[in-house]
């Protein structure tokens, strides 16, 4: 039982810190049973659950393209509100890429007509397993301006003449990807935007080459772009053909709209200022970020220069060092930012938060970027991002993560009692965190302390269920037999 619980710590800690497009390698033992398995004609989809966690995955080919833990959910929700917020006034917007249908229905709260091509008809079998998270985008009636295409997203481009107010690339993993990532795909996104639009798609940030390579040729088409922040591992171009130019109050408008805040709130981007605090830089900056470096065109795609230039992270602390590179050239966004209050006093209130979330942002950052490879360092980092903005609900998830993550270092070196005093203080951080309950009920019966356990393991059901979320099975589990353990004993 205690070899099985501590193997479950690392297990669980593991699963909350992994990245996006990792393959599918899994540890012996590992609790994920198969939700769904379809071979399609471009790929092979698996949809998986882990019943320690209640984290269910996609994976396209063995890659996982997404997950229900919060951060993934925040990527793919971000991806569809950032360029529809920041425009304001779209009409109709093309979603290239389905995956879980997070982004899709997202998308499809602003009220705009969309079109959505994806290359695999598979696809679809499995969106009712992220109903919990996509919105029930496929669902009859749900959403009657929404349209799944099984098509090629650039054929779609090239041969429908179609024009858009948002375009955005729901594609990660370049090599998988690659003719999404090209010159040729963004001069055909350009081609098909109205006025004013905008294009949006992750970059890629694994390799210093591919990343600089990537934001060149972005800049190339669209010399108005800016980058923006989700992830340590994830960040977004936004380009379009003018300036950014953010209304601040009409901005807070949109985003106070109930459907729009409500799934906002959920990862920590409710709030105007959060979003904006996202904000990377833009201009000269981003330029002297990726100067020196070669576009990349269709007779030279990324698989190849992949192959051409350095293929993987190099030596530990890589993810710090590029973070600490690519945040040398950050810009704050007020030079961007209009309209920031009815009053003069209620203007210059808000100027001086931004320019607060702008230091508080720095250091929140730097932390999410050393969490794998210094959770102490990251820790620190966080702590002085709570000092500047203590109420930053992000704030306190991250800070409560890098807890996790000394925990689990703790539990690696058999001092459960350190481990159990992190993981309480990481719920008392981010209290909306199953994740962080399951890893302190499992320290907790490693103790002995099976009514507290118990307590831990219903909170983590209360959390889920509260969200509409299927239910966790291990959770399920632990509670019917710590009941009757508990029961037994009178209470331990």
């Amino acid at each position: 039982m205690t070899t099985a619980t501590a193997v479950a710590v690392l297990v669980l800690t593991a699963v909350c810190m992994r990245s996006v497009g990792e393959p599918m390698v899994r540890p012996p033992g590992d609790e994920w049973r198969l939700l769904h398995y379809h071979e399609g004609l471009s790929q092979s989809n698996r949809a998986l659950e882990n019943e320690q966690t209640g984290t269910r995955e996609l994976y396209a080919n063995s890659i996982s393209i997404a997950s229900t833990e919060l951060w993934n959910v925040k990527i793919h929700k971000m991806l569809a509100h950032l360029p529809l917020l920041l425009h304001g006034q779209a009409q109709r917007a093309l979603l290239v890429g389905f995956g879980s249908g997070m982004t899709a229905g997202a998308m499809m709260l602003h009220e705009v007509e969309a079109d959505c091509a994806e290359l695999e008809a598979n696809q679809k079998k499995t969106t009712a397993l992220f109903r919990h998270v996509n919105g029930d985008v496929l669902g009859p009636g749900r959403f009657p301006g929404f349209a799944l295409h099984i098509d090629d997203g650039r054929n779609w481009l090239l041969t429908r003449n179609r024009d858009y107010d948002v375009v955005v690339r729901d594609a990660l993993i370049p090599k998988v990807s690659q003719d999404l990532f090209s010159r040729e795909f963004y001069e055909l996104c350009k081609r098909r935007l109205k006025p004013g639009g905008i294009v949006c798609g992750f970059l890629p940030f694994d390799t210093a080459y591919v990343t600089k390579r990537s934001v060149t040729t972005f800049r190339n088409v669209f010399p108005h772009a800016s980058l923006w922040y989700v992830c340590p591992q994830v960040l977004l171009l936004v380009g379009s053909d003018r300036r950014l130019d953010v209304d601040y109050q009409a901005l807070s408008r949109r985003m106070a709209a109930p459907r729009i805040k409500r799934d906002l709130e959920p990862v920590h981007l409710g709030d105007p200022r959060d979003l904006l605090a996202c904000f990377l830089t833009t201009g000269t900056e981003l330029e002297k970020y990726a100067a020196g470096h070669e576009t990349i065109v269709d007779n030279k795609p990324l698989g190849f220069v992949l192959l051409a230039g350095p293929t993987g992270s190099e030596g530990p602390g890589w993810l710090p060092r590029m973070t600490d590179e690519l945040l040398r050239h950050r810009t704050s966004i007020l030079p961007f930012v209009r309209n920031l209050g009815g009053s003069q006093s209620e203007a210059e209130q808000n100027r001086t938060a931004l320019q607060t979330d702008f230091a508080a942002m720095e250091h929140s950052i730097r932390g999410q970027a050393s969490v794998l490879s210094s959770p102490q360092t990251a820790a620190g980092e966080l702590d002085m991002a709570l000092r500047l903005r203590p109420d930053s609900a992000e704030f306190r998830y991250q800070y409560a993560a890098a807890l996790v993550a000394l925990a689990a270092r703790a539990t690696r070196a058999a001092d459960v009692m350190e481990a159990r005093a992190l993981l309480a203080k990481a719920t008392a951080y981010a209290p909306d965190s199953p994740g962080h309950y399951m890893l302190l009920g499992h320290a907790q019966e490693r103790l002995g302390q099976f009514t507290q356990a118990l307590e831990a393991y219903r909170k983590a059901s209360s959390i889920q269920q509260a969200r509409g979320y299927p239910p966790i099975p291990f959770a399920r589990q632990r509670i019917a037999e710590l009941e009757k353990l508990v029961t037994a004993t009178g209470g331990i």
